[in-house]
């Protein structure tokens, strides 16, 4: 971390360090380096990430590369079968159900656009909405991102971002530049 970062939650590694973040604008636990806890986070990390591969693939989105642009979507699992670029807006609509859940499936790397914006509606909730990411992970400047970051390459979070969810990886960095987790 880098600058002035709020986190509600804990924070940790299980290889190599956590650096940078001020226990005075951390709500839980900061892990400096691999313990017990983080050992067992990464285990349960490893089981989410090879689930949300399993799951079938309910629709393809087949223009990743124009992700965005105040696209609405349902609950369902979704497929991105290539790097993609979140532009502008998109909006989860739950259907007035709080229980729905998102799953983005993204083959290739991920970033959005600064201020780019993922929104709820009718009762969807960020703690229901998993971004599996195989690749890196750029979230913008000034983006408001609702979600679970799952991925499988280094993560890379920018000054004014909101992040509503975690932010976890199997395999990279997580460098965060004064956001608000």
């Amino acid at each position: 971390n880098s600058g002035i970062t709020y986190v509600g939650g804990d924070v940790g590694t299980n290889s190599g360090l956590t650096t940078g973040f001020n226990p005075l604008l951390v709500t839980g636990m900061i892990h400096p380096s691999p313990d017990a806890s983080t050992a067992s986070a990464a285990a349960d990390l490893l089981i989410v990430y090879n689930y949300l591969n399993m799951l079938p693939i309910d629709i393809e989105l087949l223009y990743p590369a124009q992700f965005g642009n105040d696209l609405v979507l349902t609950p369902h699992t979704y497929l991105l079968n290539a790097a993609t670029m979140l532009t502008g807006s998109m909006y989860m609509n739950a259907q007035n159900n709080p229980n729905a859940v998102f799953v983005m499936h993204v083959n290739g790397a991920f970033t959005t656009s600064t201020l780019s914006k993922i929104g709820l509606r009718n009762g969807a909730q960020a703690k229901n909405i998993y971004w599996l990411i195989n690749g890196a992970v750029h979230v913008f400047d000034n983006s408001l991102f609702n979600g679970n970051i799952v991925a499988a390459g280094a993560i890379t979070l920018n000054p004014g971002d909101t992040l509503n969810g975690r932010v976890m990886t199997i395999n990279g960095a997580i460098n965060i530049s004064g956001s608000y987790i």
